[in-house]
Formats: structure tokens, C-alpha cells, sequence
């Protein structure tokens, strides 16, 4: 037994032995982009603990527009930018970092109307999309929360963007273009007053620095139309801390504006319902909860949303699979008590007794 114990201790000293002898893989990511530069930059770091040699690695988008060879090394705990190659969408895109060597993703981030990062703001030279917290992510899963806007590009050294913020405090309640012209009404989903005092709406164009007193509970409305709804569909709402705290996306998918543009030559607006509901790192209409937390609506500026339209299916809260599964458990219930009455049969399952 004694012998056996001690073959076994052998083996976990030899594997673990073996284990520290091999070094571990330093990890590289994709830390900052500026995709409104001309070129675009991207800024990758490796977190050690080994000098990576970047020869052959790629970073490219999913589509095949844009592909840059990266070459040379880089150190433990260095950044390094590469201008990036070929077409990027400012609108929305996929970007991936790629090391055919090991045939393997090594990091993606997904932003503006195809995936939950925002644009950095063409108007502002000093922004980029920056990487507020987080390690490599292969999916891109995480670009709406690690991710957020960098009104002041820290390219090359150490970022300081601040992590978003989703607490459903104030929220992007309704859009309504109408006239020529575009409107969004914020909801203040707290119990008092916010100064709204150096936050900022922006679609990856332009910003829009508000202003004024949002009641609690209450509702106040921007004109937002010089923020160039035509090139992006997608609205994020900053506090005035630069914290990232609420965005919508309209399209239908990459590039495809059908309902928005029918909504504008309907006189409708997009609103959520009820009012604040919904998700808040949504990059289209799918992604935003519509159409059943986000819907066309009858606009209404300034008041609650008009969440039931008659004869617009949209319009309705629709009934979920559960309420359906509840509700027809209890009609059974009900049917088969009836029959088992009319049939004798008690509760028990068997006939009562004469």
C-alpha cells in the first residue's frame, strides 16, 4: 500500500514538475481602436509573461475588407499600434485578431451596429473605442460592457476609459423623427431630480451636450437631428462623466434601415414600453427588445409612451411561452375537474363509495 502511495506521489511530482517547466502563453489583445482616423489605428497590448513575435499575426474584419499584416514583437506589458488596412465600416463592424500559427481567434470586438461597443465620434479627433476592463475575448461577447468610448485617446500607453455604467438611471425613452427633424426623449427612471448638465447623445458622428433638469420620473426631449441619423442608426448616452450609461440601436441589420425609414413616412416614433423597459446594450432593433419592449408607436414627446395602438400588432405586449404553458395548464385543470365530476370519479382518482 505504502509503495503504491508513494508510486502516486511520484507521478504528481513529475506532472507538476513538467507543468512549471513549460511556459505559459503570454496573452495579446486588442486594447484601442480609432476607426475615424485616416487610416485607422489599432492599439494591441500582451499582458506577459513572454516576448510575443507578432510575425505573420493578422488583425483583420470578418467580412475580408480589412486585413493587416502585424510583424516584429512585443514586450511584457507594451502596447503597440499599427495603422490597419483595407476598408473598415465606421458605421459597425467586426474586428478580430488573429495568429494563423495557432489557427485560433485570439480576440474580437464587435461594435456599432454589429455588436454592443460603440462608435468613437468621427467630430471628436481625440475619442476612440477603448477597453475599459477585461481580458481577451474570442466572441466578442463582451464588447458592450468592456468596451466603451474614450473621449480622450490614450493610443500607445495605458487606458483610462471609464467601465459603462447600466442601471437604468436615465434611458433613451423614445425617438421620433418627424418633420424633418428628429427628437429623443430621455426617461429619469430614479426618484430625483438629475442635472443633465454636461451629458452627451451621440450616433458616432457628431455629440450633443445637454442640458436642463430631468424630473424624477419624468421626461424631457432633444432635438437630436444634427447627429446624423442617416449614416448610423445607433444612440448611446453619456453622463456626464464620460460613463457610458444607455444605447439603443434602430436598424434592422447591418446597413438596413426598413423600419426606421417607415416610421419616419408613417409619423411614427420608436419608443420602449413600458416606459425604460428593455435592454440597454442593444446594437439593432433585434438586440434592443424590439418588437416587444421597443415598438413604433404614436410619438409623444415629453409624457409617457403610447404603448397600445389599435390595429398595430407591434403595438401590443405579446403573451410569452410561459403565460401561454401556465394558462393552459389551468384550463385543463378546470376541464378535467368538470368531467370528473359528471363521471363520479372523486379527487382521489377512484369513484366515491355508494
Amino acid at each position: 500500500m505504502k509503495s503504491h502511495a508513494r508510486s502516486l506521489t511520484g507521478i504528481g511530482l513529475i506532472l507538476v514538475a513538467a507543468s512549471l517547466s513549460v511556459p505559459a502563453r503570454a496573452e495579446v489583445r486588442v486594447t484601442e481602436v480609432r476607426i475615424a482616423n485616416n487610416p485607422p489605428v489599432v492599439e494591441i497590448f500582451n499582458s506577459g509573461p513572454t516576448v510575443v513575435d507578432l510575425t505573420n499575426w493578422v488583425f483583420r474584419n470578418q467580412s475580408g475588407t480589412s486585413i493587416t499584416n502585424l510583424s516584429g514583437t512585443i514586450g511584457v506589458n507594451q502596447f503597440r499600434t499599427f495603422n490597419i488596412q483595407g476598408l473598415v465600416q465606421k458605421r459597425g463592424d467586426i474586428l478580430e485578431l488573429f495568429d494563423p500559427a495557432l489557427d485560433s481567434l485570439l480576440d474580437r470586438l464587435r461594435f456599432g451596429d454589429s455588436g454592443g461597443a460603440p462608435i468613437d465620434i468621427d467630430s471628436v479627433a481625440t475619442s476612440s473605442i477603448a477597453r475599459a476592463a477585461g481580458t481577451a475575448d474570442p466572441s466578442g461577447v463582451t464588447s458592450a460592457t468592456n468596451w466603451s468610448v474614450d473621449f480622450t485617446a490614450t493610443l500607445g500607453s495605458t487606458n483610462n476609459v471609464p467601465l459603462p455604467q447600466f442601471n437604468q438611471e436615465v434611458l433613451i425613452n423614445e425617438i421620433i423623427p418627424q418633420g424633418g427633424s428628429i427628437r429623443a426623449e430621455l426617461f429619469n427612471n430614479t426618484g430625483q431630480t438629475i442635472n443633465l448638465n454636461g451629458y452627451r447623445l451621440t450616433t458616432g458622428i457628431d455629440q450633443l451636450l445637454l442640458s436642463g433638469l430631468l424630473p424624477a420620473g419624468g421626461f424631457l426631449s432633444f432635438d437630436i437631428t444634427a447627429l446624423n441619423f442617416e449614416f448610423s442608426l445607433n444612440l448611446y448616452l453619456f453622463r456626464n462623466d464620460e460613463v457610458r450609461i444607455d444605447q439603443l440601436g434602430l436598424s434592422d441589420s447591418p446597413g438596413n434601415q426598413t423600419t426606421w425609414n417607415q416610421a419616419k413616412v408613417l409619423g411614427r416614433s420608436i419608443g420602449r414600453c413600458p416606459d425604460g423597459a428593455g435592454a440597454q446594450i442593444g446594437f439593432d432593433l433585434p438586440s434592443s427588445g424590439f418588437p416587444f419592449n421597443l415598438r413604433t408607436m404614436s410619438p409623444s414627446a415629453g409624457s409617457p409612451n403610447s404603448c397600445a395602438v389599435a390595429g398595430e400588432a407591434s403595438n401590443h405586449v405579446p403573451i410569452s411561452w410561459p403565460a401561454l404553458g401556465t394558462a393552459a395548464l389551468a384550463c385543463w385543470a378546470i376541464a378535467a375537474l368538470c368531467f370528473r365530476r359528471r363521471a363520479g370519479i372523486g379527487l382521489d382518482g377512484g369513484r366515491p363509495r355508494e
